[in-house]
């Protein structure tokens, strides 16, 4: 693991940058920013996460750290232990805590929990300088990750597939869970406790109040990827060939085709939870060479290393992306996409409008490529020899001229002859999708400040009430110690 990718908290000002997958470095994206500087918003504290805890589909379980076999030679607890002499990469080593931390020997969690609950941090804390990285990366948001809403499948009749695909990839668990309060909280313990050693060979933090050493073993064994496989594309893989079994089309394009032209259901859906938990990608809409070589070896049953793609896809990054809140894979990602109609019912390819756009479009053009090669003298059938069928023809395509072609599949000689009215459609497409995941962020950000207004006013008029509570006491108070005395002074008028 390159020790870059993950940085401690030593100067004012540190980016720590993690993008949406299994991984805990790429669980959610953070920046330890300027501490005077004052977020745009202020999230409320996480709260304590429960005695079994349980990630979102991009994270791993705490528990699941518990149930690993190989846990108690990769994670270690630190107190009370002395640095380890063991060379193998896979053995954690123990690290005590800092000495600023002024904590004994004693396991008890009394030691640390004061200064947890003074800042209402839900994990056990040593410093003063743990608290600030703390209290730094909880002012940022972190993108919920997407889920599968396994509902939706199970309607379709595809869920058992896609399980079955997940399965192949080791990513089933990650697609069945759903609880943000524990991701947030096991990725700020993380983020705020991490330290460097050796120069940067290594780098250490804690889960739960245990300390780990960050390795690609002990990545593997966490998040239960496998280790053998495939580890990168390999460069003989004939992308064209691969491709063409998941589309109608016969080459791929390097600009991306459009995840629309996938013709199988579930290898979509598979395709849609990808890119934002591997691949780091902010949208589903288009197919790359890696990722045709995953879901090829998907179908294959061949080993996949995923975690190698995982990590050389991560990248630092410098700014923070608001979350949009918990968008699932379901019916209305897959129906957007064109996988499915109005009706909830699916879409063949052949049916879906950017398709049949473009196929409109490329009859045109097929057929003024030949009036040209005509007027030029020509043979009219030889040019239309040399252009290749990159369609497959399905029963009930005959109308479709051999000319054509998916519009991210194309001969680079009729993709330059694609009309200025279809790039201009292209665009405002763009422009629209665009704007929607901009309106879903403000109306993410007018909930999330909703909320905030809510609960500043819910404790300020808890505190009316309490301090009207102590007024009322004081008058009953008050007033019983006047009714005394009227009773004592007329006791002794009567005497």
């Amino acid at each position: 693991m390159n020790p870059n990718t993950l940085i401690p908290d030593t100067n004012p000002t540190v980016s720590l940058a993690t993008s949406t997958s299994p991984a805990l470095f790429q669980a959610a994206t953070v920046v330890i920013s300027d501490p005077q500087q004052r977020p745009t918003t202020r999230p409320a504290l996480p709260v304590a996460p429960p005695s079994k805890l349980d990630l979102t589909a991009s994270t791993h379980t705490q528990a699941n750290l518990l149930e690993s076999e190989n846990y108690n030679s990769n994670m270690v607890k630190t107190r009370n232990a002395g640095p380890s002499m063991s060379k193998d990469k896979g053995t954690a080593i123990t690290v005590a805590p800092p000495e600023s931390s002024n904590h004994s020997n004693s396991d008890s969690e009394d030691e640390t929990t004061p200064l947890a609950r003074t800042h209402g941090i839900p994990f056990l804390v040593f410093n003063d300088s743990e608290v600030a990285a703390y209290k730094r990366l909880a002012a940022h948001t972190m993108p919920n990750p997407r889920a599968i809403e396994w509902a939706t499948m199970k309607a379709l009749h595809i869920d058992e597939r896609v399980r079955s695909y997940l399965k192949v990839l080791n990513l089933e668990k990650y697609a069945t869970r759903d609880n943000f309060t524990a991701f947030r909280t096991l990725t700020l313990e993380c983020f705020s406790t991490i330290e460097m050693h050796d120069n940067g060979n290594y780098l250490t933090c804690r889960l739960d109040g245990k300390e780990v050493k960050i390795t690609d073993k002990v990545l593997c064994d966490i998040y239960g990827l496998k280790t053998t496989g495939a580890r990168k594309k390999p460069g003989d893989f004939q992308t064209d060939r691969h491709w063409a079994s998941f589309s109608p089309c016969k080459t791929f394009h390097k600009i991306g085709p459009s995840a629309g032209l996938i013709k199988e259901l579930p290898i979509a859906v598979v395709h849609k939870f990808l890119p934002y938990h591997i691949f780091e990608k902010k949208e589903a809409n288009k197919v790359s060479e890696q990722e045709v070589f995953v879901l090829w070896a998907m179908c294959e049953k061949k080993p996949i290393c995923l975690l190698n793609f995982l990590k050389r896809r991560h990248t630092p990054k410098n700014t923070v992306e608001e979350g949009i809140g918990p968008m699932g894979i379901g019916y209305i990602k897959l129906k957007s996409g064109g996988f499915l109609d109005r009706h909830f019912k699916f879409q063949p390819y052949t049916e879906r409008k950017c398709y049949k756009a473009y196929v409109k479009e490329m009859k045109r053009a097929a057929a003024e490529a030949t009036l040209s090669t005509q007027d030029t003298g020509g043979p009219s059938q030889q040019a239309a020899d040399e252009i290749a069928d990159p369609i497959e023809h399905t029963p009930g395509d005959e109308e479709e001229p051999a000319q054509l072609q998916s519009h991210h599949g194309i001969p680079d000689a009729l993709f330059e002859q694609a009309p200025k009215w279809f790039v201009e459609h292209q665009k405002r497409q763009d422009e629209y999708q665009t704007r929607q995941e901009e309106y879903l962020r403000t109306i993410h950000a007018e909930v999330s400040s909703h909320n905030a207004r809510l609960e500043a006013y819910i404790a300020k008029n808890d505190k009316r009430w309490d301090q009207w509570e102590e007024t009322h006491e004081t008058h009953e108070a008050r007033w019983d110690h006047w009714e005394q005395k009227q009773y004592a002074q007329w006791n002794q008028w009567n005497d």
